[in-house]
């Protein structure tokens, strides 16, 4: 993919000039990665928005920082008039994590650390993108730059079932956020979109796929069923039978994972749900969740055919419509809105943007290759844009783009972004940040001070 770049185009977070500094990122991402963030603990979740409010707080008298009646933390400057605003966004909390599911030394709460890597439970997703934006906060605030119409999201809940507070930041768009009608306006969220292993990729997704979730109430063979037949492209991603007695458990230990990375081949659970017409015992994760498939799944046999409730996940390009003709005749719960689950369509202007050219060059310049991907999960791109008026979306091109590390199954021990050992790897996302500054500098939303 070859994008337009501008003839004048001149990086300068590449060189003397103005570099990325490295060391203050690491100290927000410390920081954070320090303070766990569950989404299923929302005073957790409190505590670390706290110490980002405390630093996004020293930011200039022409910056208004506030948060919004559902907890999402922003940073607005004064917007100067005919000028591109661009939003940077990430979310704070994290999914949960098993510590015994981890690889010593390797523990979620308790953050590792070397030269090469720092691990813990969401210093990818999406902390990582938060100390991006706390990074280029305190660049502002210390006068090493200057940036003109940049704006700061830190959503508070992304993760998990329930209400998604980015909701309250797309229906903000045109009204107490600013939106350009003359000039474009990018939203970034900064999810973990860098690829470390074998040579560092920085992804950039213009659009999203669906995500759907819903439960179930069945018996098992009647899950089976649905599985093998009206709907096969659904993952299961949880199940715990009704009945709570006590059970003669067997622990089966596989390779979980997120569920945007399922197919029918890797998903442990669907497997196991499909392997017999026999009536068993099936409980493995947290009903909640629809994001991660357990590393462990447990099964116990039983003469009867007993109800349990199922977790499904669906990731693919079908219209909340579609998916809601498919589960025609069903019972079931909608654990995440429909109306917020469609995915991200891509602006018809983002592949021409001069943000975009910009992070293109700046990543061939980082030593990274560049490329540009339909997301396979979902992010608060989708969140937003779905609660944004339509006369605001013409204006709004919406970038997922950010330095956090996907997971490397195939390092030994794996490293798992939603799963066991979330990693770092601080050679790839520490290029990554740097393109990313590059690329506002080129576009000239900051520069030195």
């Amino acid at each position: 993919m070859h994008l337009r770049i501008s003839k004048n185009l001149r990086f300068l977070a590449l060189n003397s000039i103005l570099t990325f500094p490295n060391q203050i990122f690491l100290k927000h991402l410390r920081a954070l990665v320090v303070i766990p963030s569950p989404y299923d603990q929302p005073h957790q979740v409190h505590a670390c928005m706290e110490y980002c409010r405390a630093v996004l707080a020293k930011l200039p008298q022409n910056y208004k920082t506030f948060a919004d009646d559902i907890g999402n933390l922003i940073s607005l400057p004064d917007c100067i008039p005919n000028r591109p605003i661009v939003y940077l966004s990430a979310h704070i909390d994290t999914v949960p994590a098993d510590a015994t599911e981890w690889d010593p030394p390797f523990h979620p709460f308790v953050p590792f650390e070397d030269s090469e890597q720092l691990i813990g439970r969401g210093v990818n997703d999406c902390k990582a993108g938060v100390a991006f934006q706390l990074t280029i906060a305190e660049m502002i605030a210390k006068r090493i730059i200057v940036c003109h119409n940049v704006a700061f999201l830190i959503t508070f809940k992304e993760e998990g079932p329930g209400v998604k507070t980015a909701t309250k930041l797309g229906a903000a768009l045109g009204k107490v956020l600013p939106i350009n009608n003359e000039e474009l306006t990018y939203l970034i969220v900064l999810e973990n979109t860098t690829s470390a292993l074998p040579n560092p990729i920085l992804e950039v997704f213009l659009s999203e796929r669906t995500n759907y979730a819903v439960q179930i109430r069945q018996p098992i063979r009647k899950i089976r069923s649905l599985l093998a037949g009206k709907l096969s492209d659904w993952q299961p991603i949880a199940i715990a039978p009704i009945d709570t007695a006590a059970r003669n458990w067997a622990a089966h230990r596989h390779i979980g994972g997120h569920a945007a990375q399922l197919t029918d081949g890797s998903n442990p659970l669907r497997e196991i749900l499909l392997k017999s017409d026999e009536a068993i015992l099936v409980r493995a994760g947290v009903i909640s969740n629809f994001a991660t498939v357990p590393a462990t799944i447990e099964t116990s046999p039983t003469a009867e055919d007993l109800v349990h409730i199922c977790t499904l996940n669906l990731r693919s390009e079908k219209t909340p419509e579609a998916v809601a003709n498919d589960l025609k005749g069903e019972s079931y719960i909608a654990i995440k809105d429909f109306s917020i689950s469609g995915g991200l369509r891509e602006h018809p202007e983002a592949r021409e943007s001069p943000l975009l050219s910009h992070l293109q060059q700046a990543t061939a310049a980082n030593g990274m290759e560049f490329r540009l991907s339909v997301n396979r999960g979902s992010s608060d791109a989708t969140i937003i844009t779905s609660q944004t008026d339509i006369s605001v979306r013409k204006h709004l091109i919406p970038l997922v783009a950010g330095p956090g590390c996907r997971s490397e199954r195939l390092l030994t021990p794996q490293r798992l972004t939603h799963g066991k050992n979330e990693t770092f790897f601080k050679a790839a996302g520490l290029s990554a940040s740097n393109a990313l500054l590059a690329a506002l500098v080129a576009s000239k939303f900051c520069e030195r001070a």
